[in-house]
Parts: structure tokens; sequence; C-alpha cells
């Protein structure tokens, strides 16, 4: 996982204070931010959900979230992470 304060610190110098004060706004960076973040040295507790949709086998749509559970100082008062891999296919 990434460091979390990193992540917020990325967020706080990409944006403009009231920028950084709306949700959506602060989701247009927060992948790029995550990405740029290095690991984080410690375990993070995180709630992780995966979806998956297959409309068209064997290829497959899976989307990776993952939340923060310690609250965050980005809009919202929670970190989450969203990631889409890309070329799943699903097995036999």
């Amino acid at each position: 996982m990434p460091d979390k304060a990193a992540i917020e610190a990325c967020v706080a110098q990409k944006l403009k204070l009231d920028e950084a004060q709306d949700e959506d706004i602060v989701a247009t960076v927060l992948g790029s931010c995550a990405e740029a973040a290095a690991p984080s040295k410690e375990p993070i507790a995180i709630k992780a959900t995966v979806e998956t949709g297959i409309y068209d086998p064997p290829s497959a749509d899976v989307e990776l979230t993952r939340t923060f559970l310690e609250a965050s100082t980005v809009a919202g008062g929670s970190l989450k992470i969203e990631t889409t891999p890309a070329n799943c296919n699903v097995g036999n």
C-alpha cells in the first residue's frame, strides 16, 4: 500500500485550498498521487473490495477499491484508491 501521508501531501500540493475541499476534484488527482507515493513501511489497515464483470468471455472487467480505515485529511475524510487492472481474462 502506498504511504497515506505521502498521498495526502501530494493532493494538498497539487490542488488549491478551495479545490482540496471538493471530493470530486480530489478524486481527479488521487490516482496519480497514490502511484507516486512510496510504499508504506508499516502495515496499513484497509477495506478492500473487488468487483468483476464478465461481458464477453474470456475478457473480464475488474475493479479493485482499497479504502484506508484510518481517517484522512482529504475532502470527505476517507482515502479511497480505485484501480482497474488491464487485460483480465477468465480462466477455465
